[in-house]
């Protein structure tokens, strides 16, 4: 269970990462 909560976390924490990066390369 823990371990679902971490991996959800991680997926959470790229797609965030990735939408930065996309803003910043959109502006």
């Amino acid at each position: 269970y823990i371990g679902h909560i971490l991996s959800t976390l991680s997926d959470h924490v790229q797609s965030s990462r990735h939408f930065e990066e996309f803003c910043r390369y959109t502006t």
